[in-house]
C-alpha cells in the first residue's frame, strides 16, 4: 500500500484527491496482524475510489502469494497436503532426522521467497527437505509449523538455523513508519531546494524517503508530503520541514514590515522637508526678534531710569 519510498500512497492520493493515513506498527494491538487505514476527503466519491484502489492492491498481492505457494507445493510436494504427509512419513521411516519450526503466517513468504527462490536456496545449501503447510495450524491459525527432514541431524539443524536467521533478521530491523506532512504550495520549492539539494540532504540525514507531489491538488492550498522510514527519522523530517516553513513565514513578515517602513519613511517629500526646514528658521527668527525687543525695552527702561535719576540730582 505504501510502496517503495511512499510511491504507491502518494500516487493514489494524487489520483483521488483523498488523504490516506496508515496505522503505525507501534500502535497495533499485541498479536494483531492487520492495520487500520483511514481515508479522508471532502467527497464520498474520492473516498470510494481510494478504497477501491487499496482493496485491489491487497487482492492482487494475496493472489500472487497464493500462486507462489501453490507452485512450490506442486513442484516439491505433490498436489496437496496429503502428499506432504506421505513424503514426511516416508522420510521418518527411512530414519531421517525431523525438526519442526513455528513460522508466523505473515512471514511464510519470507521463507519461500519470490517464486520459491529462498526455500530452494536453503534446501540446496543444507541438503534438507523443507515442507510448509498451505494453511495455519488447527490450534493456532496464525502459525504454520514447518517440517524439516534430513538424513543427518546436522543438516536438519543447519536448515532450521537458516530459517530462524531469516525470521530474526526481520525482528531486528528498525520498524518503518509512514507519516504525512502538509507543505504550503508557496514553500514547496524551498523544501525541495535547487536541483533537489534540500530534500536529498534531509533524506541522507534521516535515512528516510520523502515524496512530494509534483503538482498541487486542485482547490487545496498545500501539498501532502509522504515520509517513509524509521520513526525518529520521520519525526526529524517533519520538524525540518516545519522549520523551513516557519522561517519562510518569518521572512515574509519581515519583508512586509520593511516595505511598510519604506512607504512611511523612505519616500522623499520635498514639501514636507521644506516645511521641516522652515519651522526651525521661523522659530529661531521669532526668538531672535523677541530677544531684540526685550533688549530694546530693557534699554528704554534703563534710559528712562537714568534720565529720572539725573533730574533728581539737578533738583
Amino acid at each position: 500500500i505504501i510502496g517503495r519510498g511512499g510511491e504507491s500512497i502518494s500516487s493514489m492520493q494524487a489520483r483521488t484527491g483523498a488523504k490516506v493515513q496508515i496505522q503505525r506498527e507501534a500502535e497495533m494491538a499485541p498479536g494483531a496482524t492487520q492495520r487500520e487505514i483511514t481515508i479522508c476527503s471532502v467527497t464520498v466519491e474520492a473516498i470510494a475510489a481510494c478504497r477501491a484502489i487499496i482493496e485491489r492492491m491487497v487482492q492482487d498481492r494475496t493472489n500472487s502469494t497464493n500462486q507462489a505457494q501453490q507452485r512450490y507445493s506442486n513442484n516439491n510436494n505433490g498436489p496437496g497436503s496429503s502428499s506432504q504427509e506421505v513424503r514426511l512419513q516416508q522420510a521418518v521411516e527411512a530414519g531421517h532426522a525431523l525438526l519442526k519450526v513455528a513460522v508466523p503466517n505473515t512471514d511464510v513468504g519470507l521463507i519461500i521467497g519470490k517464486a520459491g527462490t529462498t526455500i530452494k536456496s536453503i534446501q540446496d545449501r543444507s541438503g534438507a527437505n523443507i515442507q510448509i503447510p498451505q494453511s495455519g495450524d488447527i490450534d493456532n491459525p496464525s502459525i504454520r509449523t514447518v517440517s524439516i527432514t534430513h538424513p543427518h541431524g546436522e543438516g536438519a539443524q543447519l536448515a532450521k538455523q537458516m530459517i530462524q536467521d531469516i525470521l530474526g533478521s526481520k525482528r531486528n530491523q528498525v520498524p518503518h513508519v509512514t507519516i504525512q506532512v502538509d507543505i504550503p504550495d508557496k514553500d514547496v520549492g524551498m523544501c525541495i531546494g535547487r536541483c533537489g539539494c534540500v530534500i536529498r540532504e534531509m533524506q541522507n540525514q534521516t535515512g528516510t524517503k520523502i515524496q512530494i507531489p509534483s503538482v498541487s491538488t486542485p482547490g487545496q492550498p498545500s501539498r501532502i508530503a509522504t515520509v517513509f522510514g524509521p520513526s525518529d527519522g520521520c519525526d526529524h523530517v517533519k520538524q525540518m520541514i516545519e522549520r523551513i516553513v516557519l522561517e519562510q513565514s518569518s521572512q515574509s513578515v519581515m519583508s512586509g514590515q520593511q516595505q511598510q517602513q519604506l512607504d512611511a519613511y523612505g519616500q522623499f517629500n520635498p514639501q514636507q522637508q521644506q516645511q521641516q526646514q522652515q519651522v526651525p528658521n521661523n522659530m529661531y527668527g521669532q526668538q531672535q526678534q523677541h530677544h531684540q525687543q526685550q533688549q530694546q525695552q530693557q534699554q528704554g527702561v534703563y534710559g528712562y531710569q537714568q534720565q529720572h535719576h539725573q533730574q533728581q540730582q539737578q533738583q
